[in-house]
């Protein structure tokens, strides 16, 4: 026979245990919900600090630290961006923010591009990740490897409507100055890419004959054989 007394006692004390884990689980994000609204510039480091060292807040105290407190040097945001995607390696935006920084910072290229194609990893289809990714690519083409060229003209396509009138601008007057050969090269990814790379073409002035140099008429460059009358008798 069951007890009814005793089992409302562990039904009481069941819920009571409930109870006790759903606010030990709120009270993270209820303190860093409460230091966030808190936290200005000057004080946002010591607000957050307890959140950065509990995991599940860590990620969002961070990110909000690099935007209220941006680091003062390239090298400090790398370490900054680095402890961020220790924790989030899933986020795109921030691999190419640590591509940005280790590019400023003075950091071989190879660390660039390897921070650069994670962001093309983990944020691929993102048109404001594209953009970004293509508009700070697109000037380092000659000392990026193939693959992440490759993965910068599908970001300059599928990414274009978010790349912003100025950084259009901007990629236009790097490219005019752009060796042939880069030229050259980004005119034949962008016309293997197709009708949707057309505008691309038109607006950083890159067409067909980038690629093809003009035909030089036979008569122009070659001389006319002697003929015979021409040839002084012995």
């Amino acid at each position: 026979m069951i007890n009814i007394r005793e089992l409302r006692f562990w039904t009481i004390l069941l819920m009571v245990g409930l109870s006790m884990m759903a606010i030990a689980t709120a009270l993270p994000t209820l303190r860093f919900a409460v230091a966030a609204q808190l936290a200005d510039p000057q004080t946002v480091n010591e607000r957050l600090q307890p959140s950065t060292i509990d995991p599940p807040m860590a990620p969002l105290a961070l990110r909000l630290t690099l935007v209220l407190a941006p680091p003062k040097s390239p090298a400090e945001r790398v370490d900054a961006l680095q402890a961020l995607l220790g924790l989030t390696p899933l986020v795109g935006g921030a691999w190419l923010d640590l591509a940005i920084a280790r590019q400023q910072a003075g950091q071989p290229m190879q660390n660039v591009a390897s921070a650069l194609a994670l962001s093309s990893l983990t944020g691929p289809n993102e048109v404001r990740f594209m953009a970004g990714r293509a508009v700070f690519g697109l000037p380092l083409w000659e000392r990026l490897p193939p693959d992440v060229r490759r993965g910068l003209i599908g970001d300059l396509v599928g990414g274009w409507g978010g790349v912003t009138t100025d950084d259009r601008r901007d990629l236009d007057a790097i490219l005019t100055v752009a060796s042939d050969q880069t030229r050259a090269e980004i005119s034949a990814a962008l016309l293997l890419a197709g009708k949707p790379a057309e505008p691309i073409m038109k607006a950083l002035d890159l067409s067909l004959e980038t690629i093809v140099p003009p035909v030089v008429d036979r008569e122009e460059t070659h001389a006319e054989p002697p003929q015979p009358h021409d040839i002084a008798k012995p």
